[in-house]
């Protein structure tokens, strides 16, 4: 249960929709009330090996 997170942006969005709620694990939880995103808004995209002949 969320109980209180300190609102720095003037606000605070709540989802509006069932779709919109996300379920975190207990680590995600722990991050969260730490400032950090549990959501990364780029993901990082995976990069090919590339080739190398030596």
């Amino acid at each position: 249960m969320l109980l209180y997170k300190r609102i720095e942006n003037g606000n605070f969005r709540w989802p509006r929709t069932q779709e919109e709620a996300l379920e975190i694990s207990t680590d995600q939880y722990q991050m969260l009330m730490q400032g950090l995103e549990i959501v990364a808004r780029h993901p990082i995209e995976e990069v090919p090996d590339p080739e190398f002949s030596l």
